[in-house]
């Protein structure tokens, strides 16, 4: 191609070019020169071209992804390039590509970190998708994005992630639950490097802090059911005595946990009983219902 270094990213390995016109490429790059350029700089980009000598080397990782080119140029008269000078710019571009890679890692690492905690910060089924569909902003630079099931609750797409047009769709799924196909639009210009593979990262967060959600809310249903069926709403009559309810739970939910009771004693008296089974969820319900019997 007409290009120093997209020569070294066509054929995946070093390019040395001695002289450019004993080079391939060199009358396409010409050609490219002047058909971009006005003909004065084309002419003078041309001309340093023409009086160098190039050493393409692509950043390539382990598993052959191309990060970059390592581009070196040498004016002549000076010496082109030697086989020694190739092996040490090869190097170089093997630790480069090991730094760059290793600091992207670290940069999804902590990108991931953030989107976990900002999942887990609350067990409000609602409130995850919206944060999950945030983090899906902020990961991929996405405009827009959606979990989407159809009106029946069925989940509509595959099970694996797929590309529809430049949009992508990713199944947020832990193990055989599959809560929602994650539907993202593709900003300008697509998505950038590693967008994709963070969104695939993302959908297990996700469906774990939906999995927490559902099961919480599960629980706080079942415990404020099981709680309101044992909360009286009007005492009962009793003789001689006037009596009055009022139950204010904190944060306006039921725990499960309240024990109150009052009635008459065979002597007369007035027995009056206030607990409350510390924690909440379904197993201090059914402990204070058995307190209660």
């Amino acid at each position: 191609r007409p290009g120093v270094t997209e020569a070294a990213v066509e054929t995946g390995r070093p390019v040395l070019i001695g002289r450019l016109e004993d080079w391939p490429g060199a009358a396409g790059l010409h050609d490219r020169l002047f058909e971009n350029l006005d003909a004065e700089d084309a002419e003078r980009l041309w001309d340093w071209y023409s009086s160098s000598s190039f050493l393409s080397c692509p950043v390539r990782t382990r598993d052959g992804r191309i990060l970059g080119v390592l581009a070196l140029a040498r004016s002549l008269p000076r010496p082109a390039f030697s086989a020694e000078e190739v092996r040490f710019t090869e190097a170089l571009a093997e630790l480069a590509a090991f730094a760059l890679e290793r600091a992207q890692l670290l940069d999804d690492e902590e990108s991931m970190g953030r989107a976990a905690r900002a999942l887990g910060a609350t067990l409000d089924p609602d409130e995850v998708v919206a944060a999950m569909l945030a983090q899906v902003r902020e990961l991929t630079g996405a405009e827009a994005g959606f979990l989407k099931a159809d009106s029946a609750g069925r989940v509509r797409g595959g099970t694996e992630p797929a590309l529809a047009g430049g949009d992508v769709r990713v199944p947020v799924a832990l193990g055989a639950r599959l809560f929602g196909v994650l539907a993202v639009e593709a900003p300008q210009g697509g998505f950038a490097a590693g967008a994709v593979a963070r969104l695939v990262a993302l959908a297990p967060v996700a469906a774990a802090a939906l999995a927490n959600a559902h099961a919480y809310d599960r629980e706080r249903r079942g415990a404020h059911a099981m709680t309101a069926g044992f909360v009286p709403q009007r005492p009962p009559e009793l003789d001689e005595h006037e009596v009055g309810l009022v139950y204010e739970p904190a944060g306006r939910q039921a725990s499960g946990g309240d024990v109150f009771g009052i009635w008459t004693l065979p002597g007369g008296g007035l027995g009056l009983l206030v607990g409350d089974v510390s924690g909440s969820g379904l197993e201090v319900a059914a402990t204070a219902a058995m307190v209660r019997f």
